[in-house]
């Protein structure tokens, strides 16, 4: 793996990265390709149902779908990755603004590459505008319901109200992708949604936050 160094530069984010950071930057970007086609709107059935449109050629006399001149550009490549000793909350955290994600340095690379997925899953939706995250939601729900998974369904059914009591609050569609990744990494429901943990344990630190939440109110 070529690691390319980059001139000290206070304007330059890149400049403030180390070799480890480079290399989990590196998996970053091969993350986004193998695993968010559909965030980057690169799935055929995804651009077939919701984002292309037809439009009559005077020239061929009849109508035909466009696609072609649309630009839907929602990949992170210009984003940096920045490992830390400690975080003030979490595993990780995204900075969609600062087009930054912080890892917290675990023992285990594995937890912190699947800690890196659930702060991907924040920086793609950051991306996106209202009607985006609509059709991805809808998207996303058709092919999980679609996989006849009795326990992905009760976990559906029973659990998207959990997304109520995180902070910062993760949406339907942030919920919908992290088990979308649950399946194709073949880890139990939850793992990317409670960084890298069981939902079990995520589960437990949720109804904490329910009853912080209650209590306040």
């Amino acid at each position: 793996m070529k690691i390319f160094k980059i001139e000290q530069n206070r304007n330059n984010p890149y400049s403030q990265m180390n070799d480890e950071e480079f290399v989990f930057r590196d998996t970053m970007i091969g993350y986004d390709n193998k695993y968010f086609s559909d965030f980057n709107f690169k799935e055929r059935k995804l651009i077939r149902d919701f984002v292309s449109y037809r439009a009559y050629y005077e020239e061929k006399r009849r109508w035909v779908n466009v696609t072609d001149d649309l630009y839907l550009d929602y990949e992170i490549k210009e984003w940096i990755v920045k490992i830390r000793d400690n975080l003030d909350d979490g595993d990780g955290i995204c900075y969609p603004k600062d087009k930054r994600i912080e890892l917290r340095r675990q023992n285990s690379k594995r937890d912190m590459k699947l800690v890196l997925l659930h702060e991907m899953i924040h920086a793609k939706e950051s991306k996106f505008n209202e009607y985006i995250r609509q059709y991805l939601s809808i998207y996303l729900m058709d092919k999980l319901k679609s996989k006849n998974n009795s326990d992905l369904n009760k976990f559906l059914i029973k659990e998207c109200h959990v997304t109520t009591y995180v902070p910062p609050a993760h949406s339907i569609l942030f919920l919908l992708k992290s088990l979308d990744l649950d399946l194709r990494l073949k880890k139990s429901f939850g793992t990317i949604f409670g960084y890298s943990k069981t939902f079990e344990e995520e589960k437990a630190k949720l109804e904490y936050y329910k009853k912080e939440k209650e209590i306040k109110d």
